[in-house]
């Protein structure tokens, strides 16, 4: 896929995580604090973290309270183009063969993969380190294990870190 003789690199592809991330890769001490990924849309990024809510809808302007319109989030032009540019991904409800099969239509030879709901999983002051460090681990996780079932020579992952 390369143009021109040079590779073509996606420097910050972000990632869907599927709600149940955290209930699957938490480590049992946690499993009842776990963040609760919301899904009242289908961009619906916020994530519940011990109580409080991190990362807002499109449009929402509250990290508090989702969008309210037809479809759960953003505006509904947006969601249409969204939904039709994406139609094939969310069947596949975001799998890793719909990444790589993206990538290439894209004409991509490599992605840096950054996170998109789990990158606020810490942003809460005042976080127990040890519950943050444990839903750190649990995002890590559950990116290698998706990038294996991907195609891992096309990928490089962005772990997150815990600043607590």
């Amino acid at each position: 896929m390369a143009k021109n003789g040079y590779k073509m690199i996606d420097a910050e592809l972000h990632v869907m995580e599927p709600v149940d991330l955290w209930e699957n890769y938490i480590a049992d001490e946690f499993k009842d604090r776990a963040p609760k990924r919301m899904s009242e849309g289908q961009w619906d990024i916020r994530t519940l973290v011990e109580g409080e809510m991190m990362a807002c809808m499109p449009e929402s302007g509250s990290y508090s309270e989702p969008a309210r319109n037809s479809s759960g989030g953003g505006n509904g032009k947006e969601d249409q183009v969204l939904g039709n540019r994406y139609k094939e991904d969310i069947e596949r409800n975001f799998d890793p063969e719909s990444l790589i099969l993206a990538m290439k239509k894209e004409g991509l030879d490599l992605a840096v993969l950054f996170p998109t709901s789990a990158m606020y999983i810490t942003a809460k002051n005042g976080m127990d380190p040890r519950f943050a460090a444990a839903a750190c681990e649990a995002y890590n996780s559950w990116l290698y294990d998706y990038m294996q079932a991907g195609d891992p020579s096309m990928t490089y992952h962005v772990g997150v870190v815990s600043p607590h």
